[in-house]
């Protein structure tokens, strides 16, 4: 089965807007943190006892949870995207620029939490 042709800028649209969601989902867990924090600076300021604001302080705990956990399937999206891309043919298509990286034998050298396999992968890819 022939591959589609695709417009390149199509691809290069997605990912400014899978990247402006990125954006707006850190900048939700920036909001988030700072409340929960809020919270507990309040309780403290007010000295009202610790069981006043438990339930909110759980809550707002929970959202910023689960924003990072909505993070984490943005990042996702992201390698699906690649993939996609990759079965189309449109390797030729730089969305971002990819940074080097350092051979896996140089742990030194190496991302923090990249493993030695997944550069083996990434220069291959």
């Amino acid at each position: 089965m022939p591959r589609p042709m695709i417009d390149p800028s199509v691809v290069i649209e997605l990912t400014h807007a899978l990247r402006a969601v990125e954006d707006k989902v850190d900048a939700a867990m920036q909001e988030a943190a700072s409340f929960t924090s809020q919270l507990i600076e309040a309780r403290l300021r007010t000295g009202v006892p610790v069981h006043y604001c438990q339930a909110a302080l759980e809550s707002a705990s929970l959202a910023l949870a689960e924003l990072a956990q909505a993070r984490r399937s943005m990042i996702k999206t992201h390698d699906h995207m690649y993939a996609d891309q990759l079965r189309l043919g449109m390797r030729h298509v730089n969305i971002t620029p990819i940074p080097k990286i350092p051979p896996p034998d140089d742990p030194e050298k190496r991302p923090r939490g990249i493993a030695p396999a997944d550069l083996e992968e990434l220069a291959t890819s």
